[in-house]
């Protein structure tokens, strides 16, 4: 059978363009120019390097670094800013053990979202392992910015002091009983009590939540429009999509100014992988794979 990615444009997008780097990685092991075979443990404990983001003034480049940690038996993560203007300025921006990872620039470049696994400071007795935080994009202590039961999938900054993100529902009657009764059985693709994965917005300024969709579903990725009036997405209506491929995911365009969401691409068989709108906003590109198989 033939696989390949296809792209579709909507809304009279002609030409999509995009840049991919792929992650570097290097074996932990001599240096000193002798081949050695590569061995299980040069692979788990490698350095890697990912998830660039450049600054709205194109000045400073954001990005990950993870290593294996013998002692914590996992990977840890840290933020770093790279000079693009030719000095080859390097800054850590976090340290330690933990994973800190996704930076998201704010749109006057003066702060950075990311999401991190740190222990958040007086945090709630149900508080998930990994929120969403902030930190100066010239240096300084990184604070939190949600203290939520469930751990968000994804956020974007809105403007300069809000961001949208996605994240499951807090938590219900039947997760709060299981709890109760000390139940920490993971059942697999349990959809009656499985909590929709919905948007919301938070202020960066006061932490205030609000809560942008309704849906019963899950939201697996979005992109937001550059006039901020949209948010493109995707939803899963199935938990085990990926091993039947029968119930197929949608795409749902939410209008962020009050007007009706609407459903495109609803008669294909699809699965949305990534969005970028337009810079007119006029209509996104979205990749999706393509087998001849039935």
């Amino acid at each position: 059978a033939l696989f390949s990615l296809s792209l579709f444009a909507i809304l009279g997008l002609v030409r999509p363009a995009a840049i991919a780097i792929a992650d570097d990685a290097k074996p932990a092991g001599k240096t000193d120019g002798k081949k050695e075979p590569w061995k299980s443990e040069d692979f788990i404990y490698s350095d890697a390097v990912g998830q660039y983001k450049v600054s709205p003034d194109g000045k400073w480049l954001a990005w990950t670094k993870s290593a294996g940690d013998k002692d914590k038996d996992g990977r840890i993560a840290n933020l770093y800013l790279s000079s693009l203007t030719g000095d080859a300025h390097e800054i850590a921006l976090t340290r330690g053990t933990e994973m800190n990872m996704q930076p998201k620039w704010s749109p006057d470049g003066e702060r950075l979202a990311f999401f991190s696994s740190r222990a958040r400071p007086k945090a709630k007795p149900d508080t998930a392992g990994m929120q969403l935080w902030l930190i100066n994009a010239h240096g300084g202590e990184a604070w939190p910015l949600t203290d939520l039961a469930h751990s968000p999938k994804q956020a974007e900054w809105l403007d300069k002091d809000t961001i949208v993100f996605s994240a499951p529902e807090d938590p219900a009657l039947y997760e709060m009983e299981m709890k109760k009764k000390k139940d920490d059985s993971d059942v697999i693709d349990d959809a009656d009590h499985e909590p929709p994965v919905r948007l919301y917005k938070v202020n960066v300024k006061d932490g205030k939540i609000t809560r942008l969709t309704t849906n019963s579903d899950w939201i697996e990725q979005f992109e937001i429009s550059h006039d901020g009036k949209y948010v493109v997405a995707s939803h899963a209506k199935s938990l085990h999509y990926a091993f039947d491929q029968k119930v197929h995911p949608v795409v749902v365009i939410h209008s962020l100014t009050g007007g009706e969401d609407k459903q495109v691409f609803s008669d294909l068989r699809i699965r949305p992988e990534g969005f970028q709108w337009a810079f007119d906003n006029s209509g996104f590109y979205m990749g999706t794979p393509f087998s001849t198989d039935a």
